[in-house]
This record gives C-alpha cells, sequence and structure tokens, in this order.
C-alpha cells in the first residue's frame, strides 16, 4: 500500500478521545461511530505517511491517524478495539507488558489506565460490535 510507520513524538497510553474527521460521516462502517469516542491506546509508533489509496478518517491530540480506510473494504485503526476488560487487566497486572508499563509511566498511570477503561471501555465494546459486525457482514 505505500505509507511509512515510525516512532511517534509522543505515544499514547490510556483512552484519549479520538475525533471523527467531516468525511467520515460519508464512510459506511466509521459513520458508526460517534463523533467523539475513548478507544485503548497503548502504542509509541504513529503513521508518519498515509498510503496513496488510503484516507484519513479520525484523529487524536497525539496520533493525527488514528482510522484510516481504502477501497475493498480495507480500514486501518491505531487504537485497540479489540480491548476487553479481562485484557486490560492482563496487561497492567503484574506481567511483561504491565512492568514495562510501570516501569516506563509509573504506578499511577497503571491505575489512571484502569480508571479510564471502568469508564470508556462500555461504550468502546458497544462500537467495536457495530463496527466488526457491519465489517464482516459486508453492509
Amino acid at each position: 500500500l505505500g505509507g511509512e510507520v515510525g516512532l511517534a513524538e509522543q505515544g499514547e497510553l490510556g483512552f484519549p478521545p479520538v475525533e471523527l474527521q467531516a468525511n467520515a460521516q460519508d464512510h459506511p462502517l466509521i459513520s458508526l461511530l460517534p463523533e467523539r469516542s475513548y478507544w485503548l491506546q497503548w502504542h509509541e509508533a504513529e503513521v508518519k505517511q498515509v498510503p496513496p489509496s488510503l484516507q484519513v478518517l479520525a484523529s487524536s491530540t497525539h496520533s493525527p491517524v488514528q482510522i484510516m480506510t481504502g477501497p475493498d473494504r480495507v480500514f486501518s485503526l491505531q487504537f485497540h478495539a479489540e480491548g476487553i476488560p479481562s485484557q486490560i487487566e492482563r496487561w497492567t497486572a503484574a506481567t511483561e507488558a504491565g512492568d514495562s508499563m510501570r516501569k516506563d509511566h509509573g504506578h499511577d498511570e497503571v491505575a489512571r489506565v484502569r480508571r479510564e477503561a471502568d469508564q470508556h471501555l462500555p461504550q468502546a465494546m458497544e462500537s467495536a460490535t457495530r463496527l466488526f459486525r457491519r465489517w464482516l457482514m459486508n453492509q
């Protein structure tokens, strides 16, 4: 597809707001999402150059490319739409990922991500279900 991914100036961790762009309202999948939604972010990379055949439909403060779409039902998400409570618990527990998070961001960040998960995961899971159901059923 082309494009380029690289290390972000500032990674994202937690549930920052993701804003749909005006062109998202015309997309059969992405238009199902709220104009502003909160998704699990756990990354230090970002899209540096969008592939020529794709268009950006959503962004966040630190990631200008949160959703890209293209022809033939292609779409790309920067955030973790697959996030569920047990996954958050595993990732923030005393595991390699959780230990790395505490080392890089401190114990307060683990607590913050868990609080944000309690607040935002229900809406994110509902939106993800609608998104993936329509994508799989090609409607």
